[in-house]
């Protein structure tokens, strides 16, 4: 499963605060996200999001339970509590994502999320 990803060394973050990191993202990794898996309305990064809430603006409620378009990129910033299943996720849909992760080399679910690495991450330092 090709995934290109940022990996940061921040605490939980959102990048709503700036669209910066995101197209800097995009330039490196030369993709173009459609889809905003993690967002609501007032963090959201595309203009297509799934909420984890019904929001009438979302396109779908819990990503996780969405059938995720695998003909165009994703964006995913997850709840870190569910990076497990997000990463199951990917692998079941055979998405492509821009995905922020922390740097958790520890966690059961690292070795697997290297194996997805379509290209060295993009790494945010704190």
């Amino acid at each position: 499963v090709p995934t290109v990803c940022i990996l940061t060394h921040f605490g939980p973050f959102s990048l709503s605060s700036s669209g910066l990191l995101l197209r800097r993202a995009c330039t490196r990794f030369g993709v173009r996200p459609v889809l905003d898996l993690f967002a609501n309305r007032y963090n959201k990064q595309l203009n297509r999001f799934y909420s984890m809430r019904p929001d009438p603006m979302a396109e779908g409620v819990n990503a996780l339970a969405q059938t995720w378009p695998t003909t165009r990129v994703l964006y995913a910033n997850p709840p870190w509590s569910l990076i497990t299943e997000f990463l199951q996720k990917v692998s079941d849909e055979g998405a492509t994502v821009l995905t922020v992760l922390p740097v958790w080399q520890a966690q059961p679910w690292w070795a697997e999320f290297r194996r997805m690495w379509a290209a060295p991450p993009l790494y945010l330092r704190g």
